[in-house]
């Protein structure tokens, strides 16, 4: 009976002792898992936070890079282009020309984009960057330099007339006003060719109808046969 008593007491105890440390045990589970949570959660802000760093990082990078491929492209191919416009064959020069042509068009088309959009305040996309901004009096001034060696007339138009057309110096250039004896209205206070260097350019044949060549200088130019009605020429 004693020793019946004993053991039951023990047995008690014994189970008191395991309900305590069931007690302990769930109580340090529920703080793990907690901290499991937290250094999970934690782990996937700093994941996605790195993720973001390191992707933004690569993106600026190669973006970058493919600006600087772009630019070099453009370079080279610009190089190539001024290397044909000496070729002693005139069919080259004329493809030189050309493409040099389309390019000034393609950058003022864009340019007074650009110039509307800021007016509008829309779209700032469109607007030149500063390698397009040199570009344009870069193939001007090489093609104003080219025809002043140039003894080919049809290449001589065709550098008068694409130089004029791409500054967008040609105030009526769909000749809608042909026929008016008044002059046309300048888009501005000065000519856009006023700063470039005309002087023994040979523009024989051109067709500068409406052009604002107001106090361009153009010492010993050859524009023999130009189509120059309804030019402003005040200056000049």
């Amino acid at each position: 009976t004693f020793e019946r008593q004993k053991q039951e007491f023990e047995m008690e105890k014994l189970r008191q002792e395991v309900a305590s440390l069931q007690l302990s045990n769930d109580a340090l589970d529920a703080k793990y898992k907690w901290a499991i949570a937290w250094i999970t959660a934690l782990g996937g802000i700093v994941a996605a936070l790195l993720a973001a760093f390191v992707g933004g990082y690569f993106n600026l990078t190669q973006n970058r890079k493919l600006k600087q491929d772009k630019r070099l492209g453009r370079e080279e191919h610009l190089l190539k282009v001024f290397r044909d416009l000496g070729d002693d064959k005139p069919r080259i020069r004329v493809g030189a020309v050309a493409v040099l042509v389309q390019r000034l068009n393609d950058l003022r088309e864009k340019k007074e984009a650009a110039e509307l959009d800021a007016v509008l305040m829309v779209d700032w996309k469109r607007r030149l960057d500063p390698e397009e901004q040199k570009e344009i009096p870069t193939i001007v001034s090489v093609l104003i330099s080219v025809s002043k060696h140039e003894k080919n007339i049809d290449i001589q138009k065709y550098i008068a007339d694409g130089v004029a057309k791409g500054l967008g110096a040609i105030l009526d250039a769909e000749q809608k006003h042909k026929e008016s004896v008044q002059p046309p209205v300048p888009r501005s206070t000065r000519s856009p060719l006023k700063k470039y260097d005309f002087q023994h350019a040979q523009f024989e044949n051109a067709w500068w109808y409406s052009i604002d060549a107001r106090g361009v200088d153009f010492y010993d130019a050859n524009l023999r046969r130009a189509g120059l009605r309804r030019a402003l020429l005040s200056g000049a």
